[in-house]
């Protein structure tokens, strides 16, 4: 929630609004509806405001892992791609995805992990920077 300032970031005074993510990454409109209608029950009587689904950023992830002999690569890669798409899935409105928190994803994953490298986020090694209205969500991700 921010006071003070519309979505689009101009200055306003006595408005607020509510960026609300249900973990969905589109709230039905029903339940932006819902608590609009909450917030229109309680709010001061000379504020306005308003309610946003959040903005999705995706995260498109590629990398290379090498694992320990004697462990399955494929069922390994799997485990891989599946914990990284958790976390950033996980990820709350506004946080940001930081880039080289993807190599310690691909580690703790499973043991059997030996070496992670070429880790790029969509197709850089920067992180993704996000505002309060913004959640990042996983997009394709390619583990080899």
């Amino acid at each position: 929630m921010l006071e003070n300032q519309q979505y689009n970031g101009t200055t306003q005074y006595g408005y607020f609004y509510l960026v609300l993510d249900d973990g969905s990454d589109a709230p039905p409109s029903n339940l932006l509806s819902t608590i609009y209608y909450a917030i229109e029950a309680v709010r001061p009587l000379t504020s306005t405001f308003g309610v946003f689904p959040p903005s999705v950023v995706l995260a498109e992830v590629s990398m290379t892992i090498t694992t320990d002999a004697g462990y399955d690569h494929a069922a390994t890669v799997s485990l891989v791609g599946t914990a990284l798409q958790n976390y950033i899935n996980s990820l709350p409105l506004g946080t940001p995805l930081a880039w080289s928190r993807l190599t310690q994803v691909a580690y703790d994953a499973s043991l059997s992990v030996t070496n992670v490298s070429a880790v790029r986020l969509n197709g850089d090694t920067a992180d993704i920077a996000t505002t309060h209205q913004q959640v990042v969500k996983a997009g394709t991700v390619s583990v080899a």
